[in-house]
């Protein structure tokens, strides 16, 4: 039969009805996985393209070949679903995916007529399985059997457009990246005397990524693994050969094993990973204490400069005698070896020679950064037992003498220097302690890892044998001391007889100070976290760093992407290094190279005499290429957590692959895995614990902290990228219900970020305008002041109460409204800012009583007891004319349903009743809209009560001389008005009176007011970051506060993760008010920090740590600042000043200081007036 015709025979098959079940059938099968489907190291290799098959073989030796027929035989299959059955398994096992799809290839000649037809015929089947490490293998092979032969009944019915949708990118969802096949030996073919036989044989009908073909010479089996070169590494491959047969052995002995627990790691891998990855024995010299390796370079040269800070200097003799000299003035107070000193410095010459005075002491340092909150220091101290702690007279606050024996070095030199400035022997060894760094702890309080001189010791001469500094270099010093990645800037240098330039405070968090100072110090050797390495490259003057020789970068991941910019931007070497605090800063370490873009940039292969393993949950190896656990091992590890004898048992287990007594193992609880050249991937974390630039925090810490909060029922923190390259720490947050449980989607965002129940939108945007922003009732020298007491008749839904309460603390007010559903929402607003307001369900008048009074829902500002629909009609019209001509043409459109009005029996009460009810003794301001009841309102006020009140503002209508009357009232019992008409207002009859009394004494601050602002009563995220920023260190502070109903869960109960919403972009509730910006600066300053924030608007006093801001963001606001202005702004502004209105006051000064007086006053002067063209 010819191809041609058997072509034709099968299209027409595949669109006849008999064949619709089997469409059917292909059509369930879901093959969207296939554009996901990858294999560990898997990428397309620089510069290649297109499809590059190669093939590796491997042999089954006939006893496995034997062992599997008669596993064949034991389950009832075949020998190909064995193989099959293992494949999957093993793909499971690496790709680390439950819905591994395999390509499996039938040989299309289901007919006895194409049997000898000479034609392609061949295709790939998709045989998917179902894994998880609890699946027995047994399960497997009778999942593929039963797939295998539907497949084979139904496979001329197979096309890729008849399969449900493969998802992803079509050109790569055409084809199976895995596959499989199994090939029969082909027989002798005999022709007049001669024999024919096939010695080898390759098909290749499909493309793939990687293929398992198994083919049949005599009683072995060849296992050839085809690949595509262009994207696997063929060392890969032949570890992939390797852990196939180790698997293919494991299941054919233990056949009823689950799938977790099948060994792929054969005997020459695993001596490959444990031995051979770890063979990093290197003698070093035998003086591992690291004062006596500073005191032999201070010998060798005792006059260079060995630290430079700002303008001051100091040789390598000096700095020895001043720590000679502290040494001994700690050493007559009891310091020792083992004994702990706490540090409490800026980064300065001082707290170097603080350093190494306690280490020549003998003793250990407990860094203390004076940034940290008062709390968290005391926690350290406490933990610690620190005998004594050195500080600055600067920065002794929070520190209670009678506790803590302290040490102010810059006020008691003169004593320290009396001391002998010669090298002092304290007796301390290698094994003491050098140092106790606190870190994160997921128990909710930190913990003191402990390191010895000769675990540091190692890390540091490992640096300096394989990257040695000389006289000629300079490395800049600007890591904080709390955390471990600053001893070897310290140390390092100081060892070698280079040059250490130290920061200046929070110099590390400005990308161009850094800039600067490396050119101008012309430092070579730098270390930067990569979230700064990836704005420090972004700087102006980065092409003028050409003295940087090496960048070492470490605490987060590394991407190849910002690889490549750095080898763009510099000719420097480029290190990844990687480690926790326990294994004495790093652990492995990887150098760079320009062209390996992207690959994961590795973190490299164990520092000399350290060992890394990656372990299962059953504490054996991990395959290459599978991930597991990565464990620490060797000379560089902590002697454990200070005080934390359980949790120090917990993490440093014994090391079953070491020889020498004692040794541990350190489970770092990171997600790695082993290239097949030996370098280790980080994958990620198995718990909870993350690093946010740079900084490793336990999250378990930061939800203990917000658990403590008085008014939080549940929390959890995550780390979220949202936007790529900015991880940050986000906190949902479930408050306890003391305030009413509302339908967020019911509450409405005033223009100020207030949230509120309302009636009606429109209505509320112009009650908003009036009373927030046009001010119509603080005008004609009306005043608040801190204090007040206010009656708000009239109150509506509370808008101006709210009002009062955000311009100013401590008042007190009450609040009247008669209609039952307005004054529902009242009380809510009032609940939900927990504001010191008594609300009142009635109207006032002239007497107490009832009556019946006209509700407005859609006008619910125009409801009373003297309702005239047709008279507020008019007045409407007017109203919307006012705002706007256009509008008449459409007001009976607009008009129509408006005033549809319900009726309500009102209680009525008197001003004076609630006077003398409550001991009201002032009313510093009466607020009245009653809608034509302000006559019977006043009536209602004793003669008495009169001389109480200070302040009257009321909005009246021009009705049956209402104006004239209350005029003539408040003339008579001695007041001061002015009668005025807001323009909105124009022929509407509607009209302000503000009325005072001039026999008050007004000895109020009105000119001071505290603009509180309002928070959500219970909870807010101002609140919570004020809270978390007195209890936490602010790089721990989450960014951003997402207050919830319930947490998210699981069908289990357990937290559903997936299901917490991405913070939105909304200007989050803070501790004040929403404040529009009022000059272009402020205009602009805000616009920049909405930018980088990812906020919709930002306020004048809005904190920009409180808007989710920090360290890193800090500086792209600074740069973009410097741009627009064209000023030198410092980075510590944003910290000194982090409002618009501070930070744009700051922005001016560096103008001022640029430009003579008379320029300044006249851009001060003309500064409101500026449009933004102007300032452009």
């Amino acid at each position: 039969m010819r191809a041609a015709v058997i072509a034709e025979w099968l299209n027409e098959l595949l669109g006849s009805p008999d064949a619709e079940t089997g469409r059917e059938y292909w059509r369930a099968k879901d093959l969207s996985v296939l554009g996901s489907l990858k294999l560990p190291f898997e990428h397309a290799m620089a510069g290649a393209s297109g499809f590059a098959p190669e093939v590796l073989s491997e042999t089954i030796d006939a006893k496995r070949v034997s062992a599997l027929d008669q596993l064949a035989r034991d389950f009832a299959t075949s020998r190909e679903a064995i193989l099959l059955a293992c494949w999957q398994a093993l793909l499971w096992r690496v790709s680390d995916r439950a819905d591994v799809v395999v390509g499996a290839a039938c040989d299309g000649r289901t007919d006895e007529e194409l049997v000898r037809a000479v034609a392609l015929l061949e295709k790939y089947l998709p045989v998917g399985c179902q894994m998880n490490a609890q699946t027995g293998f047994g399960e497997v092979v009778k999942q593929t059997d039963q797939i295998t032969r539907e497949n084979y009944d139904w496979q001329e019915c197979f096309a890729w457009d008849q399969a449900a949708s493969t998802g992803g990118d079509n050109s790569q969802s055409r084809f199976f990246p895995f596959g499989f096949d199994y090939r029969q030996a082909w027989p002798p073919y005999v022709e007049g005397g001669v024999t024919f036989a096939a010695r080898q044989a390759y098909a290749c009908v499909d493309r793939f990524n990687l293929r398992l073909s198994c083919v049949e010479r005599g009683d072995t089996l060849n296992a050839e693994f085809h690949y595509d070169s262009n994207l696997l590494p063929r060392d890969y491959v032949q570890v992939l050969a390797g852990q196939f047969q180790a698997l293919l052995e494991s299941a054919l002995e233990n056949p009823d094993q689950r799938i977790g627990k099948l060994n792929t790691l054969s005997r020459e891998e695993r001596r490959q990973v444990i031995l051979e990855f770890n063979s990093t024995s290197v003698e070093f010299a035998a003086e591992k204490r690291l004062h006596k390796l500073f005191e032999a370079q201070a010998a060798k040269t005792p006059d260079r400069v060995a630290l430079v800070f700002e303008d001051a200097s100091f040789t390598y003799s000096q700095l020895n005698a001043c720590a000679n000299q502290l040494a001994r003035y700690l050493g007559s107070r009891g310091v020792g070896p083992e004994v702990l000193v706490g540090v409490c410095m800026e980064r300065s010459i001082e707290m170097i020679v603080a350093l190494l005075g306690i280490l020549k002491s003998g003793g250990a340092y407990v860094p203390l950064d004076p940034n940290y909150p008062v709390e968290r220091l005391a926690l350290i101290l406490e933990n610690s037992r620190a005998a004594l702690v050195l500080s600055q007279s600067t920065l002794v606050e929070g520190f209670d003498a009678s506790d803590i024996k302290l040490i102010r070095i810059d006020r008691e030199w003169g004593a320290i220097s009396a001391e002998s400035p010669e090298d002092f022997e304290s007796g301390a060894d290698e094994q003491n302690l050098a140092y106790a760094i606190y870190t994160s702890g997921s128990t909710g309080k930190p913990k003191g890892v402990m390191i010895a001189h000769a675990a540091i010791a190692n890390r540091l001469l490992w640096m300096q044998s394989q990257f040695p500094l000389g006289a000629n270099d300079c490395l800049l010093q600007k890591t904080v001391f709390s955390f471990d990645a600053s001893v070897w800037e310290i140390f390092v240098p100081l060892f070698a007889g280079a040059r250490l330039v130290i920061a200046a405070p929070a110099g590390q968090q400005d990308s161009a100070y850094m800039v600067r100072t490396v050119i101008e110090e012309q430092v070579t050797t730098l270390q930067l976290v990569p979230t700064m390495l990836g704005i420090f490259v972004e700087e102006k003057r980065i092409n003028e760093c050409r003295s940087l020789r090496r960048m070492f970068c470490g605490g987060e991941v590394l991407t190849s992407d910002l690889q490549a910019r750095f080898f763009q931007t510099f000719d420097a070497q480029l290190h990844n290094l990687y480690g926790p605090t326990e294994a004495s800063i790093d652990a492995t370490h990887w150098q760079c190279s320009p062209g390996s873009e992207g690959r994961a940039v590795p973190i490299g292969r164990p520092l000399a005499n350290m060992q890394v393993h990656m372990l299962g949950d059953d504490f054996e190896p991990s395959s290459i290429g599978i991930p597991a656990t990565l464990h620490i091992g060797g000379a560089g590890l902590a002697r454990g957590y200070l005080g934390m004898p359980d949790m120090t048992a917990e993490r440093f287990l014994p090391n079953p692959f070491s020889s020498l007594s004692g040794a541990r193992l350190y489970n770092t609880g990171d997600i790695a895995r082993h290239r097949a050249d030996g370098a280790v991937e980080y994958l990620g974390r198995k718990d909870h614990q993350v690093k946010i630039r740079g900084f490793r925090i336990e999250l378990g810490e930061i939800e203990s902290a917000i658990a403590q909060h008085p008014k939080v029922k549940s929390n959890v923190v995550v780390a979220r990228e949202d936007v790529e390259g900015d991880k940050r720490l986000v906190a949902y947050v479930v408050p306890e219900q003391s305030t009413p449980r509302l339908d967020e989607q019911r509450l409405y965002r005033l223009p100020n970020g207030v949230d509120i129940v309302q009636m009606n939108k429109n209505e509320t945007d112009l009650l908003y305008k009036e009373i927030f922003e046009d001010l119509n009732y603080l005008r004609h020298d009306i005043t608040l002041a801190d204090g007040d007491c206010v009656f708000d008749i009239g109150a509506n839904i509370g808008l101006f109460t709210l009002f009062v309460n955000s311009t100013c603390s401590n008042t007190t007010v009450y609040a009247f409204e008669p209609i039952p559903a307005t004054f529902e929402a009242l009380q809510t607003n009032v609940a939900l800012y927990g504001l010191n307001v008594k609300a009142y369900e009635c109207g006032l008048s002239s007497r107490a009583g009832t009556a019946k009074f006209t509700f407005y829902p859609k006008v619910s500002a125009s409801s009373g007891m003297y309702a005239d629909p047709a008279q507020e009609e008019r007045v409407t019209r007017a109203f919307m004319v006012a705002q706007d001509e256009r509008l008449g043409q459409f007001a009976d459109e607009l008009m129509e349903g408006r005033f549809a009005s319900e009726t309500h029996l009102c209680q009525l009460r008197t001003v004076s009743e609630i006077i003398k009810e409550n001991g009201v003794r002032r009313i510093d301001l009466l607020k009245l809209d009653a809608e034509k009841s302000e006559l019977d309102v006043l009536s209602g006020i004793e003669d008495d009560d009169w001389g109480k009140i200070r302040q009257i503002v009321i909005e009246v209508l021009d009705y049956a001389g209402h104006p004239a009357k209350i005029c003539s009232l408040l003339d008579r019992h001695g007041f001061v008005y002015s009668l005025d008409q807001d323009p909105s207002f124009e022929n509407t009859g509607l009209y302000h009176i503000y009325a005072i009394n001039p026999q008050f004494k007004d000895d109020r601050d009105t000119q001071k007011q505290s603009h509180p602002g309002l928070s959500r009563q219970g909870l807010s995220a101002g609140d919570l970051h004020k809270y978390l920023r007195e209890i936490l260190p602010d790089y721990m502070v989450p960014s951003a506060f997402v207050i919830l109903g319930s947490l998210p869960l699981l069908p289990n109960g357990k937290l559903d993760r997936r299901a917490l919403p991405a913070p939105d972009s909304v200007r989050p509730e803070l501790s004040c008010q929403y404040v529009k910006p009022r000059n272009v600066i402020e205009e602009q300053v805000a616009a920049i920090w909405a930018d980088v924030l990812g906020v919709e608007r930002v306020g004048i006093h809005d904190n920009f740590f409180e808007l989710g801001g920090h360290s890193l963001l800090a500086t792209q606001v600074i740069s973009r600042m410097r741009e627009t202005f064209n000023i030198e702004v410092p980075l510590r502004s944003l910290f000194e000043s982090p409002t618009v209105s501070g930070l744009s006051m700051a922005s001016l000064q560096q103008l001022a200081d640029a430009m003579e007086g008379e320029e300044v006053d006249q851009i001060l002067a003309e500064l409101d007036d500026m449009t933004e063209l102007d300032a452009q």
